[in-house]
């Protein structure tokens, strides 16, 4: 989650998936959140194995988490300037 982290701090208002290793952000409110409950298998080549799962999102979803962002700038602008404080604890 390191991505998402680095784009608060440069106050840049931003979209993450809500699982696993981006739960804590979502939960801080400075970022728009986007379910991401479809579980998969996760394969990795060089293993040449599945090993553990990866999650995805729907893609509707993720259209309604841009169109949000996108004619609300102004306030997910303000969640990021509130974020750059909050990835100060990192």
């Amino acid at each position: 989650s390191i991505t998402p982290r680095e784009a608060l701090a440069a106050s840049i208002p931003t979209i993450v998936s809500n699982n696993t290793a981006h739960k804590t952000i979502c939960d801080s409110n400075v970022v728009k959140s986007v379910k991401s409950a479809i579980q998969i298998p996760a394969y990795y080549s060089l293993f040449n194995s599945y090993l553990g799962s990866k999650f995805n999102c729907k893609v509707e979803d993720t259209c309604n988490a841009l169109k949000d962002v996108y004619n609300n700038y102004d306030i997910y602008l303000k969640k990021a300037q509130n974020g750059r404080e909050w990835v100060k604890q990192y």
